[in-house]
């Protein structure tokens, strides 16, 4: 699980704890980074997500 999150808050990004993510918060993931939370993708590009350590299975999604 990730430790930090890239969060949009008051108009600024901001690295926070992810624990401290709250709904509606907008997060910046990138290539290659974890993904911190259950996410909404809403603008961007194809994104394949590996959730075998979630689901066992072994192919991304």
């Amino acid at each position: 699980m990730a430790l930090n999150a890239k969060v949009l808050r008051e108009g600024k990004w901001a690295q926070i704890p992810a624990r401290e993510l709250v709904p509606g918060d907008v997060v910046r993931i990138r290539s290659g980074e974890i993904v911190p939370a259950d996410l909404k993708l809403f603008e961007g590009e194809y994104l394949q997500v590996d959730e075998s350590a979630l689901t066992g299975e072994s192919l991304p999604v």
